[in-house]
């Protein structure tokens, strides 16, 4: 059996009424290359929420072994 275990820790900078999102980090912690995801208009206000968008650039991220 394997278990994997990680942590991902996400920061959101938006305007005070949400309206407006600049910024979107999401760090994991696991050791590797580092890879920076630069996308236009995010849309996303909630920290634990992902949009189709990223969710696939995550996804072939770690498919290419870029952790």
């Amino acid at each position: 059996m394997r278990e994997a275990v990680g942590t991902l820790k996400t920061t959101v900078i938006s305007d005070d009424a949400q309206t407006h999102v600049y910024e979107i980090c999401r760090e994991f912690d696991i050791t590797g290359e580092e890879v920076i995801l630069l996308t236009l208009y995010p849309t996303l206000t909630e920290p634990n929420t992902f949009d189709l968008s990223s969710m696939h650039l995550m996804n072939h991220a770690f498919d290419e072994g870029l952790q």
